[in-house]
């Protein structure tokens, strides 16, 4: 006959729960502390980029066109007293997100993504700890489980990457908060969820452009009917304004002209991707894009190998690194890191490499700059996070011990292509 639990045995779990919930707790605190409590840095207004969106949301709300720069800046300047130094790009189906932004007071809108911005930062930890915990549901990790799991939510919640869109008041933690709801729906079998979700993040499509590309490709319909709806839905006000070829003409021109700017320029310091540095090795830039679109191929060459973690992982960091990226934009590799230490966690060598390598992608940029540039070093380590998962998967397909050897499960969990 078992013996029955004592009460010494129901309070163990207490202690790891208890701590995980304060572990996370700390990170929110260093959260909110870094990316709004603290001081403004002397050099970086506070909000910087949350006045792009609320002067194009009182655009729209005249009924105009932000993307015509002149009535962009005209109409911004006047609505906010900030200087505007860059043309607006996001997508139409922004304008269902700004222009209920622009109906309030700037200060109290700036609240308000400060609000989003904050509970973002905790549905990607949260997310991720969730992925991560339906990867290890067969492994035996002990009472220490809700502490592990901590770790991997704080590895979102308390970066300092997760402090500067708080900072600067961004919108990509936002998007990937949005994108981290669409991957849970979908491991979940809920395709129309998942798409409905990953529309809304199309208002910077940047992010979600190679996830919505391998959906196509993929012919996964039950998520790409409702995304278009759902699209379609949020660009309406601008699309009844312009038309659909008129729209799309402005939005498009919006884009070439945004990429004329200096601070969007790969040389500018708070630019992020692999441009300039391979082309400190003698790589063009224009070939640079065509990069990402072989890691795309290479996704769909591969999906039968792939965990879901780990496209979604490489899909996002693939545009941060070869198309458009910045500083703030490395929050969306926080999956790619997820996805590397799971799937190198049976090998010690390969595993003490890649926690090396999450480390120094969060160090803070006063630590980094110690040693050299901050950029340059976070970029470098980027790529090598790319190119270990990258590694980890073709060792694992030609792997004669099977799919298991560095991961649980090569296959989705969910899988839905119709």
């Amino acid at each position: 006959m078992p013996t029955p639990p004592t009460s010494e045995d129901s309070r163990r779990p207490a202690l790891p729960r208890a701590l995980a919930v304060m572990i996370v707790l700390a990170a929110v605190v260093a959260l909110i502390w870094f990316g709004r409590l603290r001081p403004a840095h002397p050099g970086r207004s506070r909000d910087v980029d949350f006045w792009y969106c609320y002067s194009a949301g009182v655009v729209w709300n005249r009924g105009l066109d932000p993307y015509n720069d002149e009535t962009y800046r005209t109409i911004g300047t006047a609505a906010t007293g900030k200087p505007i130094e860059c043309n607006f790009a996001y997508a139409p189906t922004a304008s269902a997100l700004v222009s209920p932004l622009a109906r309030l007071t700037p200060e109290q809108a700036r609240w308000v993504i400060a609000g989003l911005n904050v509970g973002s930062a905790l549905v990607v930890g949260l997310t991720l700890a969730s992925a991560a915990n339906r990867r290890l549901a067969a492994e035996e990790i002990g009472r220490w489980r809700p502490v592990v799991l901590s770790g991997i939510a704080v590895l979102a919640i308390g970066s300092p990457q997760a402090s500067l869109n708080l900072y600067q008041g961004q919108t990509t933690l936002f998007c990937l908060a949005l994108i981290g709801l669409a991957f849970w729906a979908e491991e979940r079998g809920l395709p129309w969820i998942c798409g409905a979700v990953l529309g809304i993040a199309t208002f910077k499509i940047s992010l979600p452009a190679f996830l919505i590309a391998l959906a196509v490709l993929r012919g996964k319909w039950k998520v790409v009917l409702p995304l278009a709806v759902t699209a379609l839905l949020l660009a309406w006000t601008p699309l009844l304004r312009a038309g659909p070829v008129g729209l799309t003409r402005e939005w498009l021109s919006a884009m070439k002209q945004y990429k004329t700017f200096p601070q969007n320029g790969a040389g500018y310091v708070t630019s992020f991707g692999a441009a300039e540095i391979l082309g400190a090795i003698g790589v063009p830039g224009g070939l640079v894009p065509l990069l990402g679109a072989a890691g795309l191929a290479w996704l769909l060459a591969r999906r039968n190998v792939l965990d879901p973690l780990e496209t979604l992982g490489v899909a996002l960091a693939l545009p941060v690194m070869f198309v458009s990226g910045h500083l703030y934009d490395t929050v969306a590799l926080f999956p790619l890191c997820l996805a590397l230490l799971l799937a190198t966690r049976t090998a010690p060598v390969a595993f003490i490499g890649a926690i090396a390598g999450v480390v120094l992608l969060v160090l803070p940029p006063s630590a980094w700059n110690q040693a050299l540039s901050y950029r340059w070093g976070v970029e470098v380590v980027a790529l090598a996070l790319l190119a270990g998962l990258a590694a980890a998967v073709e060792a694992r397909r030609r792997s004669a011990a099977g799919p298991n050897k560095l991961i649980i499960s090569s296959m989705p969990l969910s899988h839905v292509d119709s």
